[in-house]
Formats: structure tokens, sequence, C-alpha cells
């Protein structure tokens, strides 16, 4: 039986919220600083679920960086196809197909992850093969970039490797804001005229591949927990925004599949604001504080939506579909218990230690990326320069 909001509700709610919901994260982002000179990036690594011609903009980014493209891709893609797309530049197609939604590197995160709820792990497992390929390769600084984003100037990407340089930073990123990149419940708040901010992620993001590396969970929001670490020792900065194509976000099945990551993110990175170590994510009082926080949120949506939807101005069906999207992120979070998070937290953390082991053992292949594939077991690829 579906869980009534009364649920959640209740006088003890109300009251102050030790870790309420926080709309923007900008602030925790080092401020940009522009180099006197621009920095070298290595290759440009797209995780695609879309066919070739979705692929543009990434060729057009590797061209003009003159750097390999990397495309890790769901589906086979023909001779043609591929040649098209890296039109006889260094760089590679690699097919992953459903590989990569097993828990390709064991990693015990996955083993918590409900795969309805996570087709994360796709675009996760993707950018961990990219981190692998860059680690084997040298390549020093790689630019994630998705699909769907519409443009980035060569001119900011060299100028992000610049200050990355200059700056010891972890990462470089760029809010995807032309069309928002947010949940879907973070969009409801958009549409009810709540204050809501976007934060960089790995649609668009230069990361420094030596060192100890964070890698990407299963779960939504896996870009946020890539970037908790550098985040929290203030290594990484927002050089602008870019342009995303636009897509209708109200999906139910997308709202239930968004809010355990939302919340888990939401929670972890409160923590950085509030100043407070990570190890207390450990704990199942913090996710209790974040759960009511997340409860008084959605409430405020709900009350939000009852003000400005009552009248004729907004047509019958798009209420509808709005309220499905709130009732389906209200179902989920009355459905999470504390342990699930700190399970996950516990699991994420012991996951870290052994990724960055993983990395090191890695061997070497020069600048070889035929024979970098080979040694990730990586078959069935279009090789090109």
């Amino acid at each position: 039986m579906t869980k009534a909001w009364g649920a959640l509700d209740g006088s003890a709610l109300f009251g102050p919220v030790p870790n309420p919901h926080r709309h923007d994260h900008s602030r925790l982002l080092k401020p940009f600083d522009v180099p006197p000179e621009r920095g070298r990036v290595d290759a440009v690594i797209v995780p695609s679920r879309r066919p070739p011609t979705m692929l543009r903009t990434a060729a057009r980014v590797a061209r003009k960086l003159d750097v390999p493209l990397v495309v890790l891709t769901s589906k086979s893609w023909s001779e043609e196809e591929a040649h098209e797309v890296l039109d006889g530049r260094p760089g590679a197609v690699v097919p992953l197909g459903a590989r990569v939604r097993r828990p390709f590197f064991r990693l015990s995160v996955a083993q918590l992850s409900d795969t309805r709820r996570n087709p994360h792990a796709d675009t996760a497992a993707k950018r961990n093969v990219g981190l692998r390929l860059a680690r084997r390769l040298g390549w020093r600084r790689v630019l994630f970039l998705d699909d769907d984003v519409v443009d980035l100037p060569r001119s900011q990407v060299l100028a992000a490797a610049g200050a990355m340089e200059g700056a010891g930073l972890r990462a470089v990123g760029w809010a995807l804001a032309d069309f928002p990149d947010n949940s879907v419940i973070c969009h409801l708040r958009r549409e009810v005229r709540l204050e809501q901010g976007i934060f960089i992620g790995g649609g668009a993001l230069l990361v420094d591949t030596l060192g100890e590396v964070p890698f990407f969970p299963p779960v939504y929001n896996e870009d946020w927990l890539f970037l908790h670490d550098p985040v929290r020792e203030g290594r990484v900065t927002m050089a602008g925004e870019v342009g995303q194509e636009a897509f209708n976000p109200f999906k139910v099945r997308r709202a239930r599949r968004e809010e355990f990551g939302d919340i888990l993110a939401e929670g972890l990175f409160g923590l950085i604001h509030a100043e407070r170590p990570v190890e207390e994510a450990l704990s199942a009082d913090l996710w209790h504080e974040v759960l009511r926080g997340r409860a008084v949120m959605l409430q405020e949506v709900r009350e939000r939506m009852t003000l400005l939807f009552a009248g004729p101005g907004v047509p019958a069906r798009r209420r509808r579909t709005f309220e499905r999207c709130w009732q389906a992120s209200v179902e989920e979070c009355t459905s999470f218990a504390p342990s699930l998070f700190t399970a996950y937290v516990r699991a994420w953390r012991d996951d870290q230690d052994r990724w960055v082991e993983q990395l090191a053992e890695l061997e070497g292949t020069g600048d070889d990326l035929g024979t970098a594939l080979k040694f990730e077991n990586l078959t069935g690829a279009h090789v090109s320069g």
C-alpha cells in the first residue's frame, strides 16, 4: 500500500531541521581564476547511449583540441558509423553492451543498487572505464563530455586546463544551464517558483587522472559522489556554463529512480556545507536528519503546487503529471530507512580505497590505445589513428 504523506508529517517534523535541503551548492566550489597560460588536454571521453549522429559536438570539441576521442557506447556501431564520428583522427568507439550493466569492477556498492532504481550504473561504469584507459595511456587530463551537451568552446577547455595546472585542482566543470541538469523534483521546484541552483557534473568535466582519483559509483548523482572528496578539499572549480539538449524531465519512473541518489548526494554535500566530517554519514542519526529535511522540502513543493496550480493557468494533464512525479518521489522517500544510506556510504568509502589500489596497479601501455583496450579486455572496438 502506498504510504500517505501523513506518514512523514507530524508535529515533530516541522521544528528546526538539522539538515535542511539546500537549493544551491556553488559556494562549495573554488572561485575560477583565469590562468595566464592555457593548459593541455589529453583526450575527450564520451559515455554514450545514443546513435552516432548525436556525437557531433563531442567530435567537434576533440577535433578543435586536437586530441583523441574515445566513445564508450551501449550498442555496437558499424565501421562506417565509427569512421564518420572519428573522421580518421586518433580515437576509438568501444561497445560495452551488457557487460557494463553488471558490477563492472565487482565494487560492493553495486550489490546495494536496486536495478529498478538504478539505470545510472551504465554511465558510471563507462566513466570508470574511461579513467582506467586514461591511467594506462598516461593521459593526465581528460574531458568527460556527455553526448547531449550542445557546445563547449575550445578556449574554455584550455583555460580550465591552465587553471588546473596553476591551482592544483582535481576537476574543473561546467554547469549545464541552458537546459538545467537537475533531478525531477528539482525541476518541479522551478515550476512552483522555488529557488533551485545548478551544480557542475559529469556532463562536462575536466579531470586530473593522477594521484588518488575517485570513481563513479552506480547511483544517481554518481558525478557528485565522484567530486565529493575533491570538493571537500577545495580543489574543484566551475569554468562556466554550457548548453544541454532539452528533454522532458517529468517522468514518474525517472522520479523514482532519482530519489535515493538525490537524497544521498544532498546529505553528503550538506555535511560539507556544515563543515562536518564525512564519517558522520556512517551514522543513522545523520540520515534521519536528512530524510526529515527532504520531507520538509517535499511538503513545501506540495503546498506551492496547491497554491499555483489551483486555477486554470496550468493544463489539467500537465498538473496531473507534476502530481504523479511528486507522489513518486514521496513514495520512494518514505520507503528508505536510514540504515540503507549508512550501508551505501560504508561500501562506497571502502570501494574508494580498493579503486585507488586498482588504479595504482594498472600497467601502462604508452600511447597505444589498441593495446590499452586489450589489457582491459574490451573487444570489438573501432580504433582509428
